[in-house]
């Protein structure tokens, strides 16, 4: 089903999925929950122009000989490239992710890109993933372009959410315009009736 993550195994806590990206217009496959809850980030964030999964395999020479590795996602943003690997915070010293940290720092020095290492608790901090994950829930509902600048015009004034959504006949509209950045709102705090918001910053034809 369109807009549904489809689990297809569970094993020992390490979950495979596809995730229906609206960004690349594709099914993302994923091999753990860390690496499934960085795409409602990138999905979400407006300077992610574009991200492919196991992109390619680095190799490389460390002190015991030769060595392979694939990085979870290379992600191409408005101002530079990434490669991200995605791990436990428990389990990012040990040696095999210090192998593939200097396998992937490496290449990274020698094609002007950048390795960082995504953890669990990294993403999960606080309330903005959670937000995130809401927001995604309304992501394809379908607003017309009428809609969207009274949407718009009433958030310029100033309010909340509760009251934008009360004026226009409901929350999902006002979810769905929060996740396209025509209307924005503090994502660090958990969302309620309550939450402020302001107008956006994005024209509707899409241009900022």
């Amino acid at each position: 089903m369109e807009g549904v993550l489809s689990l297809s195994e569970e094993i020992g806590g390490a979950i495979c999925g596809d995730f229906p990206s609206l960004k690349l217009g594709r099914s993302v496959k994923y091999h753990s929950t860390i690496e499934r809850d960085l795409l409602y980030i990138l999905e979400y964030e407006a300077e992610v122009e574009r991200y492919q999964e196991q992109p390619f395999t680095i190799q490389g020479m460390l002190g015991d000989g030769k060595h392979r590795y694939t990085p979870d996602y290379a992600i191409w943003t408005t101002g530079e490239r990434l490669l991200v690997e995605c791990k436990p915070a428990n389990k990012q010293m040990n040696q095999h992710s210090l192998q593939q940290q200097a396998l992937g720092e490496d290449w990274c020095q020698r094609n002007g890109w950048r390795y960082q290492f995504v953890t669990d608790e990294d993403l999960r901090r606080g309330h903005r993933l959670d937000n995130l994950k809401l927001l995604w829930r309304y992501s394809r509902l379908y607003l017309p372009p009428s809609q969207l600048f009274y949407l718009n015009e009433i958030a310029a004034s100033g309010t909340n959410i509760g009251d934008l959504a009360t004026q226009v006949g409901g929350m999902p509209g006002v979810l769905s315009l929060i996740f396209h950045h025509y209307i924005y709102t503090d994502l660090s705090q958990e969302l309620t009736a309550q939450s402020r918001i302001w107008r956006q910053e994005k024209r509707l034809d899409g241009t900022c």
